[in-house]
């Protein structure tokens, strides 16, 4: 999931990226744009034809808000390439007291973008779970939900509300290496009570059936 943190980066970033799945079969890669980029939707079709799986964006280092009008475009062309559009969600350590990819941002753009298919980590904000609880969980058919880093600042309570409602088919496994070692989410995703068809899902095969609608496997 590698990021563009200024606009001369991303076609050597992207570039890096599709030899990396190249040489590696196991390995699946998304690409990057920066807001700020003037070719941005060349660029988001250039990632396609480089058969990355979708786009990464995290605001805190982009410094933009995921609902920004000039974004929509963008992310309406992920929707129709098939792209995934994954964000950062929520708090970050080497953010600031603004936050700007907030739960409330990803409903936003959930509803002015609905044949995208969006994945907000971090159970859709870190540190900010009631709101993602309240204003994603069980709401929107194409936002899915990350496990990235949570088990540090989520109760077991919570976090297992919130996949019963937004439902274990739209939670993707994460575990944020090297911030968490993955351990800590797989111990929690086993312990909190769902069942084995669920942890499943998580694991493996909600991922699967993504890689799979992009086409990137078969």
């Amino acid at each position: 999931l590698p990021i563009a943190t200024k606009p001369s980066q991303q076609h050597t970033i992207n570039n890096w990226a599709a030899e990396v799945m190249q040489e590696n079969e196991m390995l699946y890669s998304c690409g990057t744009v920066h807001p700020d980029a003037e070719d941005i939707l060349d660029e988001v079709r250039r990632i396609s034809s480089l058969k990355l799986c979708g786009l990464k964006f995290h605001s805190e280092y982009q410094h933009f808000r995921p609902d920004e009008e000039r974004m929509l475009p963008v992310y309406r062309l992920a929707g129709e390439l098939g792209l995934l559009v994954i964000f950062h969600g929520g708090w970050d350590p080497f953010g600031t007291d603004d936050v700007l990819a907030k739960p409330c941002t990803f409903a936003h753009i959930a509803q002015l973008c609905p044949e995208t298919t969006f994945i907000a980590a971090h159970m859709g904000g870190l540190q900010m779970f009631d709101e993602a609880e309240e204003q994603l969980a069980g709401r929107y058919d194409n936002i899915y939900l990350d496990t990235g880093v949570v088990s540090g600042y989520i109760s077991d309570e919570q976090m297992l509300r919130m996949i019963k409602k937004h439902g274990a088919e739209r939670i993707l496994f994460g575990s944020d290496v090297p911030w968490d070692p993955p351990e800590n989410e797989i111990a929690m995703i086993k312990r909190i009570g769902l069942t084995d068809e669920e942890q499943e899902l998580i694991f493996r095969g909600n991922a699967e059936r993504l890689l799979r609608k992009v086409g990137r496997i078969k």
